[in-house]
């Protein structure tokens, strides 16, 4: 999938520099623009981008900071004129020299620079280009007017190109982004840490053994490290486990990297017009916040990771006693995780009722394991073990509260962009289980 976007980006660039360079080859426009048809040329090469909203932020940068460039330009070149043969170079330079320093430091304001530094680029270049064209051409004004057209022309043929030849929207990619993290998140908690708390020791009556044999079997399908923390040695763990921890593992750790990507999606996707279940004034922010607050939880679940795999163990006793509500806590999160992630690709508010009975489940799981640590006796023999173990609790217990977190910023983003409510949900999404 992701090939084939890219090989139908690539043919729609090499159309639009086609289309572009007809003004080249048929006379009758060469005539009308001359050598400044090659400006359309490079104004397509410089604003093809492979998303629609990255492609119209450099098309309406590259206008707009050519018009105004332009038409200081000429001002400029008329204010040099009235000085005087001998002072137009030299106001000329003045005005080359505070115009391009003013518009260089702008780009250092963090807005400017995510949103209009291509602009600012351009602005300069542009005006740099008229004022100083301005010392020996004598019809400023016709340089002027042919690049802007020229510009426009472009810059009009990506714009077309990208909106209607099969468009990738940075909303849509921002959408689903949002969703896979919280979805390979829920797939980390599940199968790194879930297994590594479900290794209960045997119940005392034959119901519980059953119901905990059955709670282990639903998450066998899921990789983990088969309980580091607490460890059952045995030498019959297939070699596939190792490949699918070094994979979640792998999406873990990118989830915590996608900061930049998601910044760059949230900004390309405001300039974008509204598309698919995406309206004109859809909340892009709320996707920045959201994915925050996952790239925070999953540095939890990184930090409870290296907690439960130091190698220091507690006594065999409280081992016991923590071991059902840290795999309550990691098996209703993760489930919490998917229904929210389900909530936000499908676009519906069913999926984050759901995940509240989910974290529920997982604050009374939370509750009884403070509880617990509440309640344990300094063993002096153990303090090292005693130490990792409130660690790990500590790290797990705030985990539930960024999720509980991520929980309200999603219900918060369904009411503004108005996601289907469980009323106007079909009977199969209602019925199915997250």
């Amino acid at each position: 999938m992701i090939r084939s976007r890219r090989i139908v980006h690539s043919m729609k660039m090499a159309l639009a520099l086609t289309l572009v360079s007809i003004i080249y080859y048929v006379r009758p426009l060469y005539d009308s623009f001359g050598v400044a048809a090659v400006w359309a040329v490079m104004t397509v090469v410089v604003v093809s981008e492979f998303t629609v909203g990255a492609t119209i932020s450099k098309c309406l940068n590259r206008d707009f900071a050519t018009l105004l460039a332009g038409a200081l330009g000429i001002l400029a070149e008329y204010l040099a004129r009235l000085s005087g043969d001998q002072g137009k170079p030299i106001l000329l330079g003045v005005f080359v020299f505070f115009l391009a320093a003013a518009s260089t430091f702008t780009r250092f304001f963090p807005k400017v620079k995510a949103r209009y530094d291509y602009g600012v680029l351009i602005f300069i270049l542009t005006f740099s280009l008229v004022a100083v064209s301005g010392a020996r051409v004598t019809d400023v004004m016709e340089l002027a007017l042919q690049r802007l057209s020229t510009i426009i022309i472009g810059a009009s043929t990506c714009l077309v190109i990208s909106i209607f030849v099969y468009p990738v929207w940075a909303g849509e990619d921002l959408h689903n982004l949002v969703a896979l993290n919280l979805e390979n998140l829920s797939h980390y908690i599940h199968g790194r840490l879930t297994r590594a708390f479900i290794r209960l020791s045997p119940c005392p009556s034959s119901s519980e053994t059953h119901r905990y044999h059955l709670h282990l079997a639903n998450i066998e399908s899921c990789a983990g490290f088969g309980g580091e923390y607490f460890k059952e040695r045995s030498n019959e763990r297939p070699s596939t486990d190792e490949d699918e921890a070094v994979l979640h593992a792998y999406r873990h750790r990118s989830i915590i990297n996608s900061k930049a990507t998601v910044d760059n999606l949230v900004n390309f996707a405001r300039w974008e017009p509204g598309h698919g279940g995406f309206g004109l004034r859809h909340p892009w922010k709320k996707y920045s916040h959201i994915a925050a607050l996952t790239r925070e939880c999953a540095s939890h679940i990184e930090a409870l990771n290296a907690s439960v795999t130091f190698g220091i163990k507690a006594s065999a006793e409280l081992q016991a006693r923590i071991q059902k509500p840290c795999a309550v806590i990691c098996s209703e999160s993760s489930q919490a995780l998917r229904c929210l992630s389900l909530s936000i690709r499908e676009m519906t508010d069913h999926q984050s009722s759901l995940a509240e009975a989910h974290i529920r489940n997982s604050k009374t799981a939370a509750e009884d394991l403070t509880l617990i640590l509440k309640t344990q006796s300094l063993d002096t023999a153990n303090v090292l073990g005693l130490m990792q173990t409130a660690t790990a609790a500590s790290v797990l217990i705030s985990a539930v509260t960024k999720i509980d977190r991520l929980a309200e910023a999603i219900s918060e983003l369904s009411k503004q962009a108005k996601f289907k409510s469980s009323l106007t949900s079909s009977p199969t999404l209602s019925t199915s289980p997250c």
